[in-house]
């Protein structure tokens, strides 16, 4: 190719043979893959950077509730980042709420992944409720249980497992998981909800 030439050209000026080099050729090696690495980090700080700004439009439209602006910045930042941290949770979050449940459960995932976190776990097993697919849901719950973590994730977990029992009509269950949420954190609007639609 022309950047196989061209590095030729620059390692063996005057066309001289490559398989018998003169003294000196291997500092000029040596620079050359220098600035070659060199450029490849500065072109990729760029594109981190870029891709650091989208993501950060796409998380402030989220946190707006502008889903579309902030599915739309969030994948075009997820094109240019290396290292996208937890930013495939957020954009699965978001598609969650823009009504793409598919494309967001392939986010999910991605950020389990690449950094295992308690709302990878909670936004998976809930996707899997909504499939009904109780298994799944039920491994994702078992994680969060089992690690022990702060109240608040607790609280999601228990929601989820009422909303669980909701789905396979173990009502007088469901009812209870909901209750003692409340009893807990009056705050808890999504066990209320859920209260209410027992009620009905």
């Amino acid at each position: 190719s022309l950047v196989v030439v061209l590095i030729l050209g620059l390692l063996f000026p005057g066309g001289r043979n490559p398989l018998s080099p003169k003294p000196g050729w291997l500092k000029k090696t040596q620079a050359l893959v220098l600035m070659i690495v060199a450029l490849v980090l500065v072109v990729g700080s760029f594109q981190e950077f870029r891709g650091d700004l989208k993501i950060a439009s796409g998380r402030r439209h989220f946190a707006r509730g502008k889903m579309k602006h902030a599915v739309v910045q969030l994948e075009q930042g997820l094109d240019q980042m290396i290292w996208p941290g937890q930013s495939h949770l957020y954009l699965g979050l978001a598609q969650t709420a823009f009504g793409q449940p598919e494309k967001a459960e392939i986010n999910y995932q991605i950020s389990l992944n690449n950094r295992p976190s308690f709302e990878a776990h909670l936004a998976l097993a809930e996707s899997a409720l909504n499939k009904r697919n109780f298994s799944v849901a039920e491994s994702h719950l078992e994680v969060v249980r089992n690690c022990r973590p702060v109240l608040g994730f607790i609280h999601q977990e228990n929601f989820l497992r009422g909303l669980m029992l909701v789905r396979q009509g173990r009502l007088d269950s469901a009812r209870e998981v909901f209750l003692q949420l409340l009893r807990e954190d009056p705050n808890q609007h999504r066990a209320l909800l859920g209260l209410g639609y027992l009620e009905t």
